[in-house]
């Protein structure tokens, strides 16, 4: 699995929506409850599932699937 994959998965359990709904290239307000309310649940469940904490600097880049999986890489964090 890859962490484009992984993030997928955590954004689809967050909005309680298939992983088919959830395009590579998804980002904010292209996904159905990934509004600003949503924003903040996902960007809680991603500091649970991948054990980080992120910077008020990196919150608003975490707005696309790209954007996460950058700040998750320069975090050190990758999927086996």
């Amino acid at each position: 699995m890859s962490l484009v994959e992984k993030v997928r998965g955590v954004i689809a359990d967050t909005f309680g929506i298939p992983l088919d709904g959830i395009p590579p290239e998804a980002e904010y307000g292209t996904v159905e409850g990934w509004d600003s309310m949503g924003h903040i649940m996902l960007i809680g469940q991603l500091e649970r599932v991948f054990q980080v904490t992120f910077t008020i600097q990196e919150i608003p880049n975490l707005t696309s699937i790209k954007g996460i999986t950058q700040i998750l890489t320069a975090k050190g964090i990758s999927v086996q």
